[in-house]
């Protein structure tokens, strides 16, 4: 990988850690940004692939906790207010069933709220997750534009080279037919 092109300027920049604020979006763009290939800098790519997976990595752990967590909060908040319902019916003389009672759990506005939050935390971990699965194929990504490099694809003499072999190839079926048509006139 010698003789690329290194962008010093957008270093710091590209391995920095996110905006430390977690919930909003803004860790999760910065990560994106990143994702970007630039085929004069490939080895500075591959220099800062490991620790950005990583950081990557690091904030779906996160995601996935706080996912956990607000089912965990759901779960209790559901139980304290299946509780309460099931007292109030019984004050009020009527019948508890399970059914009645989860259909009053889940008309809630504290139950809606939280499975709101619940939602969104999820919706969260899943951006995380494709996130991290996105630079696991910028990794694969690399290694090809590297490979693509090492044979000389990117380079002048590489392309030429290519036309070079397909106009002698097309020269050398054009002195055979010219051969066989001398043969063929008795010359």
């Amino acid at each position: 990988m010698t003789g690329l092109v290194r962008k010093r300027c957008s270093d710091a920049a590209a391995v920095a850690p996110a905006p430390s604020s977690a919930g909003n979006g803004s860790a999760l763009e910065h990560y994106r940004e990143r994702l970007k290939l630039d085929r004069h800098a490939l080895d500075f790519a591959a220099e800062s692939q490991p620790e950005l997976f990583l950081a990557v990595a690091e904030q779906h752990v996160l995601a996935l906790s706080r996912l956990d967590a607000a089912k965990d909060e759901l779960t209790r908040l559901d139980a304290r207010l299946a509780r309460d319902v099931r007292k109030r019916i019984e004050a009020e003389g009527g019948k508890t069933t399970e059914g009645r009672i989860a259909d009053e759990v889940l008309t809630q506005q504290e139950h809606i709220d939280h499975a709101t939050t619940m939602s969104a935390a999820k919706i969260e971990a899943d951006n995380w997750s494709a996130l991290r699965t996105a630079y696991d194929h910028r990794l694969r990504m690399i290694r090809e534009l590297v490979s693509m490099y090492s044979a000389g694809y990117y380079t002048a003499t590489g392309a030429a080279g290519a036309r070079t072999e397909g106009r002698n190839a097309g020269a050398a079926a054009g002195r055979e037919a010219l051969a066989a048509a001398r043969q063929a006139r008795g010359v």
